[in-house]
């Protein structure tokens, strides 16, 4: 095709200069260099948050798809629309390049565990944004994310499904994509962020080049960080539905407006 191309350098974490390369039809380049204008940011953050960039380049390449984008390693398969449209779509823009390490640096061993790769795909997305745009921005995705899922994930999706083990007609599902980011916050929460990111950065590059499941992503957390997930992967990853807490007692705490003790019941 006639393509032309926005050619870059940027440096790695490990001291490697890499090439960023963006074809585009002529008439597409203007507006996906606006596009793709925080693309080098995406890239620092998430090497700072997953460990070091393992491939040769940043490529991506605009192609008139309409069912969403593609991340073929150093070559992004990315639509034209999207690119035309400014910053609209700049989750999608970091969410294919956080497959560099989630999918493509280490990759899910059946469909059963996509949300190995495309639930840290879309926590990529919102830790990009809590990194560039803050906190609030972060916390905005995760909660509308989760109202949504708990109004209707099991309509959308037919049923409370297992994260891993999901129905292959339901891999690339609400289940998958956004329950899966929703677990890794809690993960997240569980772990602190000191560990939970040290954990991530260890276990990708212990398992890189190779493929995973669920107990083996466990696994490699457990290694790295010395924490025990069993019980926490068998309520998020092994069962359908949502963890569930029930306060047995409440009282509002005297002269502290707005809070309260809780007891719950074992």
């Amino acid at each position: 095709g006639d393509f032309v191309t926005l050619e870059d350098t940027i440096l790695s974490q490990t001291g490697a200069v890499l090439p960023i390369v963006l074809a585009a039809h002529p008439q597409d380049t203007a507006s996906f260099r606006v596009a793709a204008q925080n693309l080098k940011q995406a890239f620092h953050l998430f090497e700072a948050s997953f460990g070091d960039f393992r491939f040769s380049k940043v490529g991506y390449s605009l192609v008139p798809m309409t069912g969403g984008a593609m991340e073929h390693a150093e070559n992004i398969a990315y639509p034209i629309l999207l690119a035309q449209s400014g910053l609209l779509y700049q989750d999608v823009l970091v969410h294919e390049l956080s497959h560099s390490w989630w999918g493509n640096l280490a990759t899910c061993r059946t469909a059963e565990d996509m949300w190995l790769n495309e639930g840290m795909a879309v926590f990529s997305e919102w830790r990009f944004n809590e990194l560039f745009y803050g906190r609030n921005r972060y916390m905005e995705l995760y909660r509308t994310a989760h109202k949504d899922l708990l109004q209707n994930a099991h309509f959308d999706d037919q049923g409370f499904w297992p994260l891993s083990g999901v129905p292959q007609q339901h891999t690339y599902s609400n289940t998958t994509y956004s329950k899966g980011a929703d677990f890794v916050h809690s993960l997240r929460s569980y772990l602190g962020d000191n560990l939970f990111f040290q954990g991530l950065r260890q276990a990708l590059a212990a398992t890189a080049w190779q493929d995973w499941d669920a107990q083996d992503f466990m696994l490699a957390l457990e290694q790295a960080t010395g924490a025990s997930l069993h019980d926490f992967f068998q309520d998020w990853i092994y069962e359908g539905g949502w963890p569930l807490v029930l306060p047995h007692r409440w009282t509002e705490v005297p002269g502290q407006s707005g809070s309260w003790t809780i007891e719950l019941q074992q």
